[in-house]
């Protein structure tokens, strides 16, 4: 009995080291599928990204005129009209104005 156990852990310590190295495979395989899959949308993120700002337009008052602007090309102090939908560049301030009066006042 004794001899029999024994030459079961010898073939034992001699194949341990398989099973380091199958987890070690494993782990390295769940790496790259991981590290591939975010490359793949982070490049598709870009894309779309590129396409947002080369091909969406902007009802926009520049200048006192209201003119047609893509999301690139857009400049701090263009007020911009934002209808549901549209994509727009997060570095913009936002207001919302239902209804705009303005008063002449005179002073003496």
């Amino acid at each position: 009995m004794l001899v029999s156990e024994r030459s079961g852990d010898e073939t034992e310590s001699k194949a341990s080291w398989i099973e380091g190295v199958a987890i070690l495979v494993a782990v390295l395989v769940v790496v790259l599928v991981t590290a591939f899959n975010d490359w793949r949308k982070e490049r598709q993120f870009r894309g779309l990204q590129s396409k947002i700002e080369h091909e969406h337009k902007f009802a926009t008052l520049r200048s006192g005129e209201v003119q047609q602007i893509a999301v690139g090309d857009l400049l701090v102090g263009d007020i911009c009209h934002v209808k549901y939908g549209q994509f727009y560049l997060p570095l913009a301030a936002c207001f919302r104005f239902q209804r705009a009066t303005a008063y002449n006042t005179v002073y003496a």
